[in-house]
């Protein structure tokens, strides 16, 4: 079983259940929605908007993409994949999976702060996109490895945000620093948050292939 195939059945299997896409869906949605009616229509300072907008997505990401190797425990099919997949398949495939969620979530959330949020107006799209799309590749590669780490652990629920937190703080605090300063009319980015993103970013990708054939061997 290659990339595409691992890609394809759990394609298959969300589109049948809709678990993780319901589930990050309807988080986003309410904390959203909440984050509308305390504001109440007043000005939000763009520091503080570019972190909710940062906790929505986390969260999100936490409530749905660490069923990615918890429904193969669930579903007893871990001893399948470990025989007709080697681990790049399974790794990059569940990889790319995730990645997909994670910028459905992204979008979803734009959409809804951009409709809701009188506040947050974006001033340098290019910037803002490559810092979404950086963000959420770190993300999606951080909880595809503990995902995989905790998926036979008893309290997998609460263990992935436990452990995805400090993991991806480092990139959270930047990425909200780099956010703001794309929602403020007189700030100007610095483009070494970019540089630093990426290359923790594939830092990141680099030690989750490299530790991931001992997790899922194990």
């Amino acid at each position: 079983m290659n990339i595409k195939a691992v890609i394809r059945k759990d394609l298959k299997s969300e589109y049948r259940t809709k678990y993780a896409i319901s589930s990050l869906f309807l988080f986003v949605f309410i904390t959203v929605a909440l984050i509308y009616f305390i504001a109440g229509g007043k000005e939000i300072d763009t520091t503080l908007l570019s972190g909710l907008y940062w906790i929505v997505i986390f969260f999100s990401a936490m409530t749905g993409l660490g069923r990615t190797f918890v429904a193969e425990e669930e579903k007893s099919t871990t001893l399948f994949l470990k025989l007709y997949s080697d681990p790049l398949s399974v790794y990059f495939g569940k990889l790319t999976f995730n990645l997909i969620l994670i910028s459905l979530v992204n979008l979803i959330t734009l959409l809804l702060f951009l409709l809701l949020i009188d506040s947050f107006v974006i001033y340098n799209h290019g910037v803002f996109f490559a810092n979404l799309f950086l963000t959420g590749i770190a993300i999606g590669s951080g909880t595809t490895l503990l995902s995989a780490l905790i998926s036979k652990a008893n309290n997998k629920s609460t263990l992935l945000p436990i452990l995805s937190f400090p993991v991806l703080l480092p990139i959270l605090i930047i990425s909200t620093e780099l956010l703001a300063s794309t929602l403020h009319p007189e700030k100007m980015p610095n483009a070494n948050d970019l540089i630093i993103i990426t290359s923790y970013t594939g830092a990141l990708i680099t030690a989750s292939y490299l530790l991931f054939d001992f997790v899922w061997k194990d």
